[in-house]
């Protein structure tokens, strides 16, 4: 966005629940109007189960609470989206296609605002949803949608040259890289060689989701004693996670998170090679092919020589290859990891034209100022600088399909196209990258005046910006001020209600008491004189005993109203458990019925395996009458043959015989498939049981959860 005009940006921004709704801009951007709004949670991990794992019950939840987000959710959040642009005047939508959500929305709010939607593609959706476990059928929804959002873009912003190339071609939209970049000031020059003779120390930034390829690598240290060219092997992990094979402290040094700049100054100072793993694992083949990772730029800025450590179908492979600016390693093992560690440690030619390398592809394709004009190419203005092209990488494929990337050789330091020993080679890219440096220093030190007039244009709204933000933190301070007054009023006037009654009776004392002295004076005077006085003393005193009876009376009024209310408290509650323990005797009761019932079951199951033991004896038998009558029928067509020639009524009493034993052998024939129906029905009837008994068992488990 500080690439972009100031007033040409306004920002609806989703964020996750975890992080702060009301989020600060950095001050260069606080003059983007922002509204904030909660994402719904894309993880399908719904209390612990696994999806493909759990029963059909708990599916079925997982797929309803995805639903409820697809169709109730996202559409309340596009209708927020698009009242805010049109507040704004919005004419054009750029979104991030990042998970469900932003994929949901992006295509219903350009529509909403009549504006054409630019979209950002960092990863594909496939690794979102295998990470988040989306159930399959809202899968195939979301990526139907990223199809579809992707091919009505007017453009997309993309995370590599391969993946610019294939996105293009499958969604005939117009795409263009956007790689990860860092201001050119960042850059680091290191001494291209190692910087000790003891050590080896092989630096790594960033997550560990290439964690079996980690693994490999950690075993292959194992088995050379971590010990290469006579070199002690440490490494240094920057990151916020520690990775997933712990190693002892002595070879591990891990410092954490840090800020990019400086992680590249720890990188450049404090290692020796740089290390890149990726993913070889089949399912996610499609991030491998197509993701770049943001640490390469990293490693490019702190000028270090890099050994990428994945397949060679990569997208950071076929780069790295097209320009021969690391030792590539494709092979999931270690020991080419190891190997190449050896190489760079024992060949100087190679780490010094590796670590030039790696500037060098900085200076083309990582800083700022390239990824600035590749965005204003993805915006399609006319004016983007025409340099980009002559710098962007040639297509990883020809006109024929064939891949055209070259992949450096790791046989030996002289054989392969990495390390030649050719000095002439050497000296003419030292040259060409002295050049380089020397034309954008130039444009650095314009760079550096007009950041400075900005830091001074930023100190000084900043000091109004404090200035204002003292007097309105002064006007909340009254605010509170004012508001903890009318509390404290409030509590006052609390305490004074329910001190009334107190106050009325010192009242009613201090009258009593003057009435009193009164009455003394009055026995003292004549009676003549003190007649009517006493009279209106004694009417005094008879209205300050009705006033007492009458207070008496509403305070013994507000303790019986008081001790109602207690003792329907206490009804209630005795209701409720009573309620309670009668749920708790109905759950007993059917817990009861359901193990009595398990045991039918069981009895049931017992008695049909003794049915199926007897129709399995019985088919035993059956099968043994029918064999033994075969055999009588073998043993009669032997007679027949020997005795044919005897006598003709021999002969047809044979044959009666032997139509005997037909009708014999088919009624056995019928018998032993009847047999084997009744055997197939005892066997279902013994699987439904076992069905049956399985079901009731979760159910009895069910209870307890």
């Amino acid at each position: 966005m500080r690439f972009l005009p100031r007033g040409s940006v306004v920002c609806f921004a989703v964020t996750n629940r975890t992080l702060p709704l009301e989020m600060r801009l950095t001050p260069d951007l606080d003059w983007i109007p922002i509204e904030y709004a909660v994402k719904p949670d894309e993880s399908s991990d719904w209390r612990g189960f696994e999806p493909s794992t759990a029963d059909p019950e708990i599916r079925a939840q997982i797929k309803a609470r995805e639903d409820i987000r697809r169709k109730i959710e996202v559409p309340a959040l596009v209708e927020r989206a698009v009242a805010f642009g049109r507040l704004h005047g919005v004419d054009a939508v750029f979104a991030v296609l990042e998970g469900q959500t932003m994929i949901r929305m992006a295509l219903p709010v350009a529509e909403g605002l009549g504006a054409p939607l630019y979209s950002l593609i960092w990863d594909p959706l496939s690794w979102w949803l295998l990470a988040n476990k989306v159930d399959p059928e809202n899968s195939r929804i979301a990526l139907a949608q990223f199809d579809e959002t992707v091919r009505r873009s007017r453009a997309c912003a993309v995370a590599s040259w391969v993946m610019a190339e294939e996105y293009q071609s499958r969604y005939q939209v117009r795409c263009v890289p956007l790689v990860q970049a860092q201001p050119a000031d960042v850059a680091q020059l290191p001494d291209p060689a190692l910087r000790t003779s003891t050590d080896l120390v092989l630096g790594m930034a960033g997550q560990f989701y290439a964690a079996s390829e980690w693994e490999n690598l950690v075993e292959a240290l194992d088995a050379v004693g971590w010990t290469i060219a006579g070199r002690q092997v440490r490494v240094l992990v920057l990151g916020r996670s520690r990775p997933v094979r712990e190693v002892s402290s002595e070879r591990l040094d891990f410092r954490g998170w840090k800020e990019q700049a400086e992680a590249v100054r720890i990188l450049s100072e404090e290692a020796d090679i740089l290390y890149c793993p990726y993913p070889f694992a089949p399912e996610l083949e499609e991030v491998a092919r197509y993701s770049f990772p943001s640490k390469l730029t990293l490693y490019f800025a702190a000028g270090r020589p890099v050994i990428f450590h994945g397949p060679d179908y990569s997208s950071p492979a076929r780069y790295l290859g097209r320009f021969e600016a690391a030792m590539l390693c494709v092979d999931p093992g270690g020991a080419a990891v190891v190997d190449a560690m050896a190489r760079c440690a024992g060949d100087p030619d190679l780490y010094r034209l590796l670590a030039h390398r790696a500037q060098e592809r900085f200076v083309a394709h990582f800083t700022n100022e390239r990824i600035c004009s590749s965005f204003y190419e993805f915006l399609g203005f006319s004016n983007a600088p025409s340099a980009l092209a002559a710098l962007t990488p040639a297509p990883a494929y020809d006109a024929a399909g064939k891949d055209r990337v070259v992949m450096p050789q790791t046989s030996g330091p002289d054989e392969g196209p990495v390390g030649p020993a050719d000095a002439q080679r050497a000296q003419a890219e030292e040259e060409r990258l002295a050049a380089l440096r020397a034309r954008d220093a130039g444009l650095l030190h314009v760079a550096e005046l007009e950041n400075a007039l900005e830091a001074s244009r930023l100190r000084a709204v900043h000091e109004q910006r404090t200035a204002a933000e003292l007097r309105s933190e002064r006007d909340q301070l009254a605010v509170r001020l004012a508001l903890a007054l009318d509390r404290m009023r409030s509590t006052a006037a609390t305490r004074d209600h329910f001190g009334r009654h107190i106050v009325a009776l010192e009242q009613l004392l201090a009258e009593t008491r003057e009435r009193e002295q009164l009455l003394a004076a009055s026995a003292i005077a004549p009676e003549a004189e003190t007649a009517p006085e006493r009279s209106e003393a004694h009417g005094r005193e008879q209205a300050l005993l009705e006033r007492v009876g009458e207070l008496e009376a509403a305070i013994e009024a507000e303790r019986s109203e008081a001790h109602g209310r207690e003792q329907a408290l206490l009804e209630r509650v005795g209701e409720l458990e009573a309620a309670i323990e009668a749920e708790r005797s109905e759950a007993h009761g059917r817990e009861q019925a359901l193990l009595e019932r398990v045991g039918c079951l069981k009895s049931a199951m017992a008695e049909g395996g003794v049915q199926t033991a007897a129709l399995v004896a019985e088919n035993t038998r059956l099968v043994d009458t029918l064999a033994a009558a075969v055999e009588r029928e073998t043993s009669h067509l032997e007679r027949i043959s020997r005795l044919e020639s005897n006598s003709l009524p021999q002969f047809k009493e044979y044959e009666k015989q032997i139509a005997r034993l037909i009708v014999t052998e088919e009624r056995l024939q019928i018998e032993l498939g009847s047999a084997r129906q009744q055997l197939a029905v005892a066997r279902t009837s013994v699987a439904e049981l076992e069905g049956e008994v399985a079901g009731l068992t979760e159910l009895l488990r069910a209870p307890a959860a």
